[in-house]
């Protein structure tokens, strides 16, 4: 997902998972199956010591 997020020029993640969102919001007022077209995908970060922690 980041490279997606690159292409459309978010330089940070929490903005580009809103754009996500009301796109979900979207498909789901206009009765698609999220399913069909989303992943549930999210961020994992680095917090030190070999561990990382998911974000969303």
């Amino acid at each position: 997902m980041l490279y997606i997020q690159t292409i459309f020029t978010y330089t940070k993640w929490d903005n580009f998972f809103k754009v996500i969102e009301k796109a979900k919001k979207a498909c789901e007022s206009s009765g698609i199956e999220l399913s069909d077209h989303f992943a549930d995908v999210g961020k994992m970060v680095d917090i030190g010591a070999n561990t990382d922690k998911d974000v969303i």
